[in-house]
């Protein structure tokens, strides 16, 4: 089993520039922790970011008196590259939900997905960053042993 700690995330996070797509123009977190990995990837591109409820609902994370306005007017996007992300890839489920409700909310532009960490290559159907063991442990997700009443989404 390994460990894996929010520094070992930020330097995944710094060398992947050569897996992502050229141009990103807003990276979207699934909820949970990957919004916390989104949140790196919007830093390290300088790039809008949002939640996937954000997304849906046609908003990035705003703040500041330059931010008041939704950057996402409408649901066309056709030349955008939005980065879909989540911290730990795990059976894909997040992932593809995420898919499923942009496709239904008819959302257009390039969507690409991303896992940070992940113990399967992602089937084609996603970027995984680095693959790790199954039983890996993430210093930023709180485990059954630690926070017993916690469990994902």
């Amino acid at each position: 089993m390994t460990f894996h700690t929010i520094p070992d995330l930020t330097a995944v996070v710094a060398r992947s520039g050569p897996l992502l797509p050229r141009q990103v123009d807003v990276v979207v977190g699934t909820s949970g922790s990957g919004l916390f990995a989104a949140t790196l990837f919007s830093l390290h591109l300088n790039c809008a970011l949002c939640s996937l409820e954000h997304l849906l609902a046609g908003r990035t994370i705003e703040a500041g008196r330059t931010r008041r306005h939704p950057r996402l007017k409408d649901n066309s996007h056709e030349g955008e590259c939005f980065l879909v992300v989540t911290d730990v890839l795990g059976d894909g489920s997040e992932l593809e939900l995420a898919r499923k409700e942009i496709a239904a909310s008819g959302l257009r532009g390039d969507f690409h997905y991303l896992a940070v960490y992940g113990a399967d290559p992602g089937s084609g159907t996603c970027i995984v960053i680095e693959q790790v063991e199954s039983d890996a442990q993430f210093g930023w997700r709180p485990s059954d042993e630690t926070c017993p009443q916690w469990s994902p989404p």
